[in-house]
């Protein structure tokens, strides 16, 4: 495929191989689908949920289903979200006794809630806040602190590299971009150049993030913009083992054949009822198939089915049923119509 990237990527200690990471998703990437997702392999560093900084300190790593990572989840980095240097300060403070690979400030959520504390995507009108945060991070943890941004509220350029020189120089490690406008639903498709031009203005490594939903937008990513590693969420909840299918391309080996969708879901509700408590499981079960259900060309009927059920054992009956004729390959019912099917997500 003629892929150009090194075969691991190293963040202040922290060693990405592949240098594949699954992004973080709210009520999506908890320690279920990481582990899901580590059990075909090819995931080179897994990421938390976003986590609330301020509310992070009195999160206990043994009950929160938050804080929730089996040895399987490794390297692991945690994302919080807050505006406050202090709050950053004891949110690392807390994450170094969960055994965190790393740190990420969020710079990207722009929900009302979250912008309206100065947070998140509001960071990035900010540069002076932003700054003060990732350099309270520094200060205060020796782990690899990251960034996870947006373009930002408009396509300048020019600020955008003057906001993430500022965020290197204040101790950031690593950005990884999400090539998308903070306003911008997904269906519009990301601007891939502004990952190139930070990878060629910043001396920190620079992720990818943006519609990577299969080896070949993988292979164009990387052509086009040089970055050190690729950041995948919403096709990862689609397809758990996409990561093995491009480090297979990456290697240049032959792809693997897709799994058993039936051992898939059946997996997950495994998963799910070890490490949930049962009031927890049905309403992660209905988000994580709103994605899976995406693989097959009558997924609605599949989503619908579980949506509809009253209790996590009702929807695996209802899922199985649905997915006893079919196989995760072409020809026998399965539609990899990720491109477009990631898409619609938004």
């Amino acid at each position: 495929m003629g892929m150009v990237m090194e075969k691991k990527l190293e963040i202040r200690g922290l060693r990405a191989s592949p240098p594949l990471f699954l992004a973080p998703m709210a009520g999506v990437t908890h320690t279920a689908l990481r582990q899901l997702v580590a059990s075909f392999g090819g995931c080179g560093c897994f990421y938390s949920e976003m986590l609330n900084a301020r509310s992070l300190p009195h999160e206990s790593p043994e009950a929160s289903f938050f804080l929730s990572r089996t040895p399987a989840e490794s390297p692991m980095i945690y994302q919080i979200v807050t505006a406050d240097p202090y709050h950053a300060r004891k949110a690392a403070e807390r994450l170094h006794r969960c055994g965190a690979d790393g740190v990420d400030l969020n710079m990207g959520c722009a929900a009302p809630f979250i912008v309206k504390q100065g947070a998140g995507a509001a960071l990035m009108k900010d540069p002076e806040a932003s700054r003060e945060v990732v350099s309270a991070l520094r200060r205060s943890t020796d782990l690899p602190v990251l960034a996870k941004l947006r373009i930002g509220w408009t396509a300048d350029e020019d600020y955008l590299v003057r906001f993430c020189l500022g965020l290197e120089e204040a101790g950031a490690d690593a950005v990884v971009l999400h090539a998308r406008l903070c306003k911008d639903r997904f269906k519009r498709p990301p601007r891939w150049s502004f990952i190139r031009l930070l990878k060629e203005r910043l001396s920190i490594p620079v992720i990818g993030n943006g519609d990577v939903t299969d080896a070949e937008s993988a292979r164009r990513m990387i052509q086009q913009t040089r970055c050190d590693g690729l950041m995948i969420g919403r096709a990862a909840a689609c397809r758990p083992w996409l990561f093995r299918t491009i480090q297979s391309a990456l290697r240049g080996e032959p792809e693997c054949e897709a799994p058993d969708p039936r051992e898939v879901f059946r997996t997950f509700v495994t998963l799910l009822e070890a490490h949930f408590p049962p009031e927890r499981r049905l309403g992660r079960l209905k988000e994580f198939t709103s994605y899976f259900a995406r693989n097959f060309a009558f997924g609605h009927a599949l989503w619908k089915k579980v949506q509809g059920s009253k209790s996590v054992e009702q929807a695996l009956e209802r899922a199985l049923e649905f997915l006893g004729p079919l196989a995760l390959r072409e020809d026998r019912g399965y539609r990899p119509r990720l491109a477009d099917a990631v898409g619609s997500l938004g």
